[in-house]
């Protein structure tokens, strides 16, 4: 949530949307939290899979998930099998991110319910227009099946 003033004086708050980040390096988390600084969203971060699952039962709104594939406790494609898993969550466009340029994880993850795959190191725009798109994607799917669960 922000609080913005308007042009007349006024104060108002505006709801971002929020992106779920899942990573076990920290300095990938801040360069996140930085690329969407100026963006539309809101960047959540934890550091496992099994976080993640804990943190999306108590934040509301998130609309996409950036998710790595090599951490402890939980790696990413553990837990992007339990998103796909659960009603609740497996609408919610999931874009796995590594660091490892491997054409069977890439596949494999696709295969799994992964929107989109991103390879490490990526730019600010890049992330943000991938999140965008699998959003965008998301709501179409959305309204071109309404009351379907996907």
């Amino acid at each position: 949530m922000r609080l913005h003033r308007d042009g007349s004086g006024g104060k108002h708050i505006t709801e971002k949307s929020k992106i779920l980040a899942v990573d076990d390096d920290s300095v990938t988390l801040d360069l996140l939290v930085l690329a969407f600084s100026d963006s539309e969203f809101d960047v959540v971060c934890v550091q496992d899979g099994a976080k993640g699952l804990l943190e999306l039962e108590k934040t509301d709104g998130v609309v996409a998930i950036l998710l790595d594939g090599i951490m402890p406790n939980m790696n990413g494609m553990q837990m992007l099998k339990a998103l796909k898993a659960d009603l609740r969550y497996n609408a919610i466009p999931v874009i796995m991110q590594s660091a490892v340029a491997n054409g069977r994880a890439v596949k494999e993850s696709i295969r799994q319910g992964a929107d989109d795959y991103l390879l490490k190191p990526y730019s600010a725009d890049e992330v943000l227009e991938t999140v965008r798109a699998a959003v965008q994607r998301a709501k179409i799917r959305k309204e071109m099946l309404p009351g379907v669960k996907q």
